[in-house]
């Protein structure tokens, strides 16, 4: 059977490979293993990128192997594929607290409440409930049911329903009868907007993201193949504006109230005519039109007709073997899971796959689209003309600037065996130094590093669906001549250097939001190391500052006028990301560039490669430092249970529902678990810290890498 989840991974990849895998459920559940192996072997950051921060923006990624879809399309395999979940994660003893409380049905039993009042609970039927009021995986069960609520005029609405035409089979969240014989069609999404928004005018939803479109798409044609008479479709999604109408908050079981507000029913669209003129036009307009086929400069339509994408996977299907080929979507929103099983060599530092293509680090994504559907194998294989090109785009004002795209071209095509490990443009590199951390204007650096958690029912008043509350921090703080080697790194205190820390407490804090105690104590802890709050004689380094400054900025656009945020908390807050630099950009301009970051540069990367440098070490042991630096900056680390950013962020989320849910509920003990969260934090910041060092001490000429002079 061809299914909604195979459809969109289909949109998504653009691999027959995997749509081939697919098709069989033996397959799929290898393919799920080798997914959850993938995951279990990498952390979070670097699966996905941290510095994929152009991906998080484009509401038309889909992340591939979605496994809550797979199972929602496949109920029958879900025994099987928890199976393998447990297997793959049971070895953290955090697993059992996730698993526990996990709440990825929340939202889903939310949304049929807010139509149950609409309709009336009376008027509804679901049919994945079986006679005995337990929910089955029974598909063939589900589609007699389905059948038989479309012919009770009893039934008004039905949920989870499933229909099936040839060798297609989709499920839908609502369908809705209308008393003239037609049916309303909603998808229920966990969103905050099924649609788009490009250009400046957020107001203006213009078109519908890819991934949704499938999903309904696929629907409706099924639905109308099988003689349904759809007349309208919509979708239904989360309201960004929605705040907890009061203080009587009891997650997730919230009242009749806040169920109406937190959701929203779109059943139309405004449409671009062209650049000026928007015309409102109902969904289905929108699809019966073919409007959604936007067409590029070429005249191609970008988006392809679902006929064809089903013709597509059915002609997969009969094909008896399909061999992978390098395509642009193998490295589309991160990597493939399944890369390294299709292709051995895409690890290789001199993959085309390797090619930075980031563009906040020198790359382009259409630049590496073109190279590799060219069938560009490896970066030394790209032509002078394309290396050129880097080159131009780089120059500003005469001078170049060597992004890391073109180093590592550079590196592939003219630098490999020079026996250099490191290209330095020193000139920029001391420029960057002496603006934002040198000058006799700076008296104290903030190295500083945010945690936060987001979900898309607000577990806290005062929080908007999707919103990033910040739940922690890190923060070391150094004073001029600050000295390590006279630092204590367990203790965060000595040499000029020392660490502060915040994280919230979800059994004390109930439902309040933890950022108000939160920016409090980090303006009372500067104060405890000398530093008036409102001054601009200390910069707060941070690792890629969008997503410190954007929490501030949220902070203070949402908490304004709050009556339990003064008007002192808030200048101190716009103080505080003013005075934000960031360290990233010794890396994002070309300034100083390491052939081992094979093109990147998140955090994840250019840490633990400086810190396992023989001459990083050497300095360090020549100046004995009183801690080992490398047991300091290591995240897996033994004991130690919180690796990522995902844990730390799942672990915070899951001790805040379970102090909703059952606060009596006391394994594991929270105060280990938020323990846990705050280690991890520390060595983001205290590796921001070494970093920092680092640089400055090959600027001054104390650390001598192996490293190209530019």
């Amino acid at each position: 059977m061809i299914t909604k989840s195979i459809i969109k991974d289909y949109v998504a990849r653009r691999c027959p490979y995997l749509a081939k895998a697919s098709l069989d459920d033996n397959t799929l559940l290898r393919l799920i293993e080798s997914y959850l192996e993938f995951g279990s072997k990498e952390d979070l950051e670097e699966a996905m990128g941290d510095d994929a921060t152009d991906d998080g923006d484009d509401p038309n990624l889909e992340k591939t192997f979605d496994i809550i879809e797979i199972m929602k399309d496949y109920p029958y395999l879900r025994e099987d594929i928890e199976k393998l979940i447990i297997k793959h994660q049971q070895e953290n003893p955090l697993y059992g607290l996730l698993k526990k409380y996990e709440d990825t049905q929340v939202t889903a039993r939310l949304s049929r409440r807010y139509i149950e009042l609409i309709y009336g609970a009376e008027n509804c039927r679901r049919c994945d409930i079986n006679d005995f009021g337990v929910e089955t995986t029974n598909q063939k069960y589900i589609v007699e049911k389905t059948k038989q609520y479309l012919k009770d005029p009893t039934v008004k609405v039905i949920f989870e329903g499933q229909v099936e035409h040839n060798d297609l089979r989709a499920r839908f969240d609502v369908l809705v009868k209308e008393d003239n014989g037609t049916f309303t069609l909603i998808e229920a999404k966990g969103s905050n907007s099924p649609f788009t928004h490009p250009g400046k005018d957020k107001e203006i939803d213009t078109g519908i993201k890819m991934p949704y479109l499938y999903d309904l798409l696929f629907q409706y044609y099924i639905y109308i193949k099988e003689g349904l008479n759809i007349a309208r479709l919509g979708y239904l999604h989360l309201n960004r504006e929605f705040k907890f109408s009061s203080n009587d908050v009891n997650y997730p079981n919230l009242s009749d109230e806040d169920v109406n507000n937190l959701f929203r029913l779109s059943f139309d669209l405004n449409l671009k005519i062209n650049k000026e003129e928007t015309e409102i036009v109902p969904i289905i307009t929108y699809f019966d039109s073919d409007a959604y086929q936007k067409i590029d400069k070429d005249g191609n339509p970008k988006i392809t007709p679902i006929e064809e994408i089903i013709a597509d996977i059915r002609f997969i299907g009969t094909k008896f073997e399909i061999n992978p080929k390098k395509h642009y979507e193998c490295c589309k929103g991160g990597k493939c899971p399944f890369l390294l099983s299709c292709f051995e060599d895409a690890d290789d530092p001199n993959s085309i796959f390797k090619l930075s293509r980031w563009g906040s680090y020198g790359g382009s994504w259409s630049r590496s689209k073109k190279l590799i559907e060219a069938g560009i194998e490896h970066i030394s294989d790209i032509p002078t003309s394309v290396v050129n090109e880097y080159k131009e785009e780089s120059e500003k004002d005469g001078v170049i600037k060597y992004g890391n795209a073109r180093n590592q071209i550079k590196f592939q095509t003219e630098w490999l065996g020079k026996g250099f490990e490191y290209v330095i443009h020193m000139d920029l590199m001391n420029s960057i130094l002496h603006r934002d951390y040198l000058n006799d204007n700076i008296d104290y650096l903030v190295f500083f590093d945010f945690e936060s958690i987001q979900n898309p029912v607000p577990l806290m008043r005062d929080a908007h669906p999707w919103q990033q509350v910040v739940t922690q921090y890190s923060m070391h703080i150094v004073g001029r001549g600050y000295d390590l080697t006279k630092h204590d790194f367990a203790k965060g205190r000595g040499g000029n250097c020392s660490h502060y820390e915040f994280i919230g407490h979800p059994s004390e804090d109930g439902y309040t939001n933890p950022e108000f105690a939160l920016f409090k104590t980090l303006r009372n802890q500067l104060i405890d190391f000398g530093i008036k709050p409102m001054a601009k004689n200390y910069k707060v380094v941070v690792f890629n500052q969008n997503f410190e400054k954007t929490r501030m900025n949220e902070f203070v656009r949402f908490y304004t006028s709050h009556p339990d945020v003064d008007a002192d908390l808030i200048n101190f807050v716009q103080n505080f990301n003013d005075n934000v630099v960031d360290l990233l950009d010794f890396f994002t301009s070309g300034s100083f560039y390491g052939t081992k970051f094979n093109g990147r540069g998140s955090l994840k990367v250019v840490q633990p490669t400086l810190c396992d440098d023989e001459d990083v070490q050497a300095y360090y042991d020549s100046i004995n430092l009183p801690f080992d630096l490398r047991f300091s900056l290591d995240y897996h680390k033994e004991g130690a249970l919180v690796y990522n950013g995902g844990i730390c962020l799942d672990l915070f989320k899951a001790l805040l529902v379970r102090n909703h849910i059952d606060p009596t509920d006391n394994d594991p003990d929270e105060n280990d678990m938020l323990g846990q969260a705050l280690a991890y934090c520390k060595i983001d910041s205290w590796g921001t810290v070494i970093i920092y060092d680092v640089i400055k001490h090959v600027s001054d000429g104390k650390i001598k890498l192996k490293a190209k002079i530019l």
